[in-house]
C-alpha cells in the first residue's frame, strides 16, 4: 500500500508531540540543561473515520489487516499535525489498535492508532528564523 485510500476525519484525531528531550541536572541547583535525545522520533496519533459506508469500512479493515499481516511497512497518509493544513506523512498502524466504535444503519465509525514519522525541519544559516515555521 503506497498511500492510505481514505483520510481520517480532521476533527477525529489527536496526538501529543514528544520532543524527546533529555534533561541533565547541573551542580549547584541551577536550572538544568535540555538536549534533544532523538531527532524526528515517531509519534503516536489516534485517528478516527466516522460515518463511513460498508464499502469504506471493508477497505479500511482490509488495509489494516494486510498492513499487520505483511509486517507493517510504512504508508503515506494525509494528516493535520504540525501545520494548519493537511500534509502527507509516513505512518504505520500500531498492532491491536483497530476498533469498530459504532454502527448505525449504514454508518460505521472506526478508530486506530498510527505511529507517524514527523516531517524533518532543515535549518540553514540563510533562512534560520523562517525555517522554524516548518515548511
Amino acid at each position: 500500500m503506497d498511500k492510505f485510500p481514505i483520510s481520517p476525519d480532521q476533527d477525529g484525531y489527536g496526538f501529543k508531540f514528544d520532543s524527546s528531550e533529555v534533561t541533565e541536572a547541573t551542580e549547584g541547583g541551577v536550572i538544568g540543561r535540555y538536549n534533544r535525545g532523538i531527532w524526528n522520533a515517531a509519534v503516536p496519533v489516534s485517528v478516527k473515520w466516522s460515518t463511513i459506508d460498508a464499502t469504506d469500512f471493508n477497505l479500511i479493515n482490509t488495509a489494516f489487516q494486510t498492513h499487520i499481516d505483511e509486517g507493517g511497512a510504512p504508508f503515506a497518509i494525509d494528516l493535520l499535525i504540525d501545520k494548519a493544513t493537511v500534509r502527507e506523512y509516513m505512518a504505520r498502524f500500531i498492532p491491536d489498535s483497530w476498533s469498530l466504535d459504532s454502527v448505525s444503519q449504514d454508518a460505521y465509525t472506526v478508530s486506530a492508532k498510527l505511529e507517524v514519522q514527523p516531517r524533518r525541519m532543515e535549518l540553514t544559516n540563510e533562512t534560520w528564523p523562517a525555517d522554524l515555521l516548518i515548511t
